[in-house]
C-alpha cells in the first residue's frame, strides 16, 4: 500500500537506506509524498517513531506530515514521534538542558514585540534615540548574524552595535529570557559543546528527515549537521531551483554542502512533475538552465500537448490590468473557476493595477497575504489628505491626518478642534486666528493649515500629479514612513503607485478634477461584487506568496527590467539568479496555461521599487527572462489597443450624440442585441454580448439602456 502509489525514483528514494541521502525534488514532483511515505515505510518495517526526527518549517506543515503518516500506517501510533520545525525540536532538548545555556527550567521566550522593546530601552541607556525603523534595523541585524552562526558584537564594526548586541544577549539573560533565534543557538551550542549530550541524541534517532531543505539557514544546517553527524539515516528534502528567501537568511549554499558534510551521499533526483503540461514545463526548464549555481536536471510529464506561453505586450499600466481582467472573464466564460487562477505579482505595490483591472470587469478578487491596495495605511494616510485639501470640513479625514506625521496635536486638542469647526461652522484655515486656542495648539495647527493651503494652490496651478508630488515632498512622508516602520520600502512603493494612479487619471482626462478622482476611489468597495458568489474568486499575490501553490491559470504580471528581475538585484549576480528562480516558481505553479505580460508604453512616474521623485519618465523594458523562453513555446501577442476606465468629468470624448453608460448597466445595440457593460474606455464600452466582448461607440441611434 506505501510504495504503490509511487514512481520508480520515488519508490528509490523511499527504500534507500544504506548512506546519506539528498532529494533533489523538482516543482510539482511529488515532495511531500515522498517525505511522508520514507517515514511510514521505515515505520512499517518496524522502527520506532520515536527514533525518527521529520523536520519541517511550519507548524501547519508538520501537522499534515503526521495526518498523512497516520493514514499510511493506522495502525500504528506516530504521538512520540519527533515531527516539527526546527524551533520546536530544538526547544524540547533546550527544556532539558536550560542550565547549559545559563537559564532557569522555567525561561520564557520573547516575542517580536518584546525584542523590539529591549532594543529600545537599551538604546535610552546608552543615551541615543532611535525610530521604530532603527530599532527593527538593528534588531534584524542581531538576529541575521546569529542566524548565520555568527555573534554580532564580535563580527560589527559599529561600536554602538557591537554594545547594544551584547547588552540585548546580557538582558535577555538577566531576564531568564530567549528570544526564537537563541532557541537554536543555544541548542546547537549546546550539542556542540556537551559530548555526553550530542552523542545522546545522534544514537537515539536512527533517522532524521528534513523537508523544504533549501530553505535552511546557517545554524538550522548546523543543527542538523550534528545530529546527523555519522548517520546513514540522514535525508533531506530540497529544490536549489526553487531557493527564494535568501532575504530571511535561507541559504542555498547548503544544498551543496550536504554532499561534503555526509560523505557517502547518494543523489536521486524527482524530476517526473505531476502538475503542469510539457510545454510548461519545458518553457521552466529552459529558463532556469540559465543559472549557473544548480544541480542538473530537467522536469517531465507523461501530460502531452498544452497550450503555449501567452506573452502579451500591453499599452501602459492600466491596460495591463484590464488586459489581465479581459482573459480572465474570456476564460470565466468558457467555464473556467476563477478559483482556479492566480495573479502574481513581484511586490504588492503593483496590485494595484490589477485590482481595478478586476473591479472595472466586476470579476471578485483576493489579495493574498496582504490589504487590498486602497485599504493600506499609506494610501489611507494620503488619501486622507488629499479629501482634506478638497475640502476642509471632511472631519473624519482631517482626524486621521491631523496628527500624521506627529505634530503634538493629541486627542483632546483634536476634540477641541473638531467641536470648534462643527460648532461654529468655521474652516481650518479660519481656526489659526481663534483666539480661544492656546498657544501650544496654534503653534501646532499654524504649519498644518498652510501645508494644506500651500498643496492646496500647487493641485490649482500645476496639477493633480504635481500637486501631489509637492505634498509629499512638503510632508516629508518617505521620511515618516522610513522613521516609523520597518517595512517603510513597501509602504513607500504603494504610495509610488498611488502617485500613478493619479497620473494614469490626469492623462487621461482634458480637465482632471480632485474631487472626481476622489469620488472614483472611494467607491471602490466590495459593494461591487455584492449578490454575486463571491467564494469563486481570482487569487492575487506576490510571487513569493506563491510557492506550494498551484492554479490551473496563472498570470504573472509586470514581466519588466527592473521589476521582475528587480531593480536592487541587476547588480548581484546571486541575487540575479535568485529573481530568476523567482520566476520559475511562478511558472510552475500552473497546471495548464500561462500568461506573462508587461506595459511597454512610457510612464509619467517612476515605477520600480523604491522610486524617487522624477521630472521624467522612463520607457519600460521588457524583462530578460522571456527572452530565455524560446519560441516554440510561446506565443507573442500585438500590442493590446490602450483601454481608459475613467468616465466623467475631463473624460475625452468625440463630438456627436452620444449617450452615457455605466459599468453594471444592461443594453440593447441593434447590431448585436442586448449586452452587458464591462467597463467603460476614453471613447468606446466594453461590453459582454451573450459571452462575446466586443468594443462598442455607444452612438444613441445603435445603443439604448434597458436597465
Amino acid at each position: 500500500m506505501i510504495l504503490e502509489s509511487l514512481n520508480e525514483a520515488q519508490k528509490q528514494a523511499v527504500l534507500h537506506n544504506n548512506s546519506p541521502l539528498l532529494i533533489l525534488a523538482g516543482a510539482g514532483s511529488g515532495k511531500t509524498r515522498v517525505i511522508t511515505h520514507k517515514i511510514a515505510w521505515l515505520i512499517s518495517q518496524g522502527v520506532y517513531p520515536s527514533k525518527i526526527l521529520a523536520v519541517t518549517f511550519t507548524n501547519k506543515a508538520a501537522g499534515e506530515m503526521k495526518e498523512r503518516i497516520s493514514a499510511l500506517v493506522p495502525s500504528i501510533d506516530i504521538h512520540n514521534a519527533w515531527v516539527g520545525t526546527f524551533h520546536s525540536i530544538a526547544l524540547r532538548i533546550l527544556r532539558r538542558y536550560p542550565e547549559k545555556a545559563g537559564l532557569k527550567p522555567n525561561f520564557i521566550i520573547y516575542d517580536r514585540d518584546d525584542q523590539l522593546a529591549l532594543v529600545k530601552d537599551l538604546a535610552k541607556e546608552e543615551g541615543a534615540s532611535m525610530t521604530r525603523s532603527e530599532v527593527a534595523q538593528t534588531l534584524n541585524i542581531i538576529s541575521r548574524a546569529k542566524q548565520d552562526g555568527l555573534n554580532c558584537a564580535d563580527e560589527s564594526e559599529d561600536p554602538f552595535l557591537t554594545v547594544i548586541s551584547q547588552r540585548y544577549e546580557q538582558r535577555l539573560l538577566e531576564a531568564n529570557a530567549v528570544d526564537f533565534d537563541n532557541i537554536l543557538c543555544f541548542t546547537v551550542s549546546i550539542l556542540s559543546g556537551d559530548k555526553e549530550i550530542k552523542e545522546y541524541y545522534n544514537n537515539y534517532f536512527n533517522y532524521i528527515l528534513v523537508d523544504e531543505y533549501q530553505d535552511t539557514n546557517r545554524i538550522q544546517f548546523d543543527f542538523i549537521r550534528i545530529l546527523g553527524e555519522g548517520k546513514k539515516g540522514i535525508c533531506a528534502v530540497g529544490d536549489e531551483d526553487q531557493s527564494i528567501y535568501s532575504w530571511r537568511g535561507a541559504s542555498i549554499e547548503n544544498i551543496f554542502r550536504f554532499e561534503e558534510t555526509f560523505p557517502g551521499t547518494q543523489i536521486i533526483k524527482l524530476e517526473q512533475n505531476y502538475r503542469s503540461t510539457p510545454v510548461i514545463l519545458k518553457a521552466a526548464n529552459c529558463v532556469i538552465r540559465n543559472n549557473s549555481y544548480r544541480k542538473d536536471k530537467a522536469l517531465w510529464t507523461e501530460q502531452s500537448g498544452g497550450e503555449k506561453i501567452r506573452v502579451i505586450k500591453a499599452g501602459d499600466l492600466e491596460n495591463e490590468g484590464l488586459t489581465v481582467a479581459m482573459e480572465i472573464l474570456r476564460l470565466r466564460e468558457k467555464g473556467h473557476p476563477l478559483s482556479e487562477m492566480a495573479v502574481f505579482v513581484r511586490t504588492n505595490a503593483f496590485t494595484r493595477e490589477i485590482e481595478k483591472g478586476l473591479r472595472g470587469m466586476k470579476l471578485p478578487y483576493k489579495i493574498i497575504g496582504a490589504l487590498r491596495f486602497f485599504d493600506r495605511k499609506e494610501v489611507r494616510d494620503i488619501l486622507a489628505y488629499l479629501k482634506v485639501i478638497n475640502n476642509e470640513k471632511d472631519l473624519v479625514s482631517l482626524a486621521r491626518i491631523i496628527n500624521t506625521p506627529k505634530r503634538g496635536i493629541g486627542k483632546q486638542s483634536l476634540d477641541t478642534l473638531l467641536l470648534k469647526i462643527t460648532r461654529d461652522k468655521t474652516s481650518l484655515s479660519a481656526l489659526c486666528g481663534d483666539p480661544d486656542l492656546s498657544p501650544r495648539i496654534l503653534r501646532a495647527l499654524k504649519p498644518f493649515a498652510a501645508l494644506i493651503a500651500s498643496t492646496r494652490k500647487a493641485f490649482d496651478e500645476e496639477g493633480l500629479g504635481k500637486g501631489l508630488e509637492f505634498l509629499l515632498q512638503e510632508l516629508g512622508y518617505q521620511e515618516y514612513l522610513t522613521a516609523e516602520f520597518e517595512d517603510a520600502r513597501d509602504r513607500w512603493d504603494n504610495v509610488v503607485e498611488l502617485m500613478n494612479d493619479m497620473y494614469e487619471y490626469e492623462n487621461a482626462s482634458t480637465s482632471p478634477d480632485l474631487a472626481h478622482y476622489l469620488s472614483e476611489v472611494t467607491l471602490i468597495q466590495d459593494i461591487d461584487f455584492m449578490g454575486r458568489d463571491v467564494s469563486d474568486t481570482v487569487s492575487v499575490m506576490t510571487l513569493h506568496k506563491a510557492k506550494g501553490l498551484e492554479f490551473d491559470t496563472v498570470f504573472i504580471a509586470g514581466l519588466e527590467e527592473n521589476i521582475l528581475p528587480h531593480a536592487n538585484s541587476l547588480g548581484s549576480f546571486p541575487e540575479l539568479e535568485e529573481e530568476r528562480r523567482l520566476f520559475y516558481v511562478g511558472i510552475t505553479r500552473a497546471r495548464r496555461r500561462v500568461f506573462l505580460t508587461w506595459a511597454q508604453s512610457p510612464y509619467l512616474f517612476n515605477r520600480g521599487p523604491a522610486a524617487f521623485f522624477s521630472q521624467e519618465g522612463g520607457f519600460s523594458k521588457p524583462s530578460r527572462f522571456l527572452d530565455e523562453i524560446p519560441d516554440e513555446f510561446k506565443e507573442m501577442e500585438p500590442v493590446k489597443k490602450k483601454f481608459i476606465f475613467r468616465d466623467g468629468p475631463g473624460a475625452q470624448r468625440p463630438s456627436g450624440d452620444r449617450i452615457r453608460l455605466k459599468t453594471g448597466m444592461k443594453i440593447y445595440h441593434e447590431e448585436f442585441g442586448e449586452g452587458f457593460v464591462l467597463a467603460s474606455k476614453m471613447r468606446l464600452y466594453v461590453i459582454d454580448f451573450s459571452g462575446e466582448l466586443k468594443e462598442v461607440d455607444p452612438l444613441s441611434e445603435k445603443v439604448r439602456i434597458i436597465e
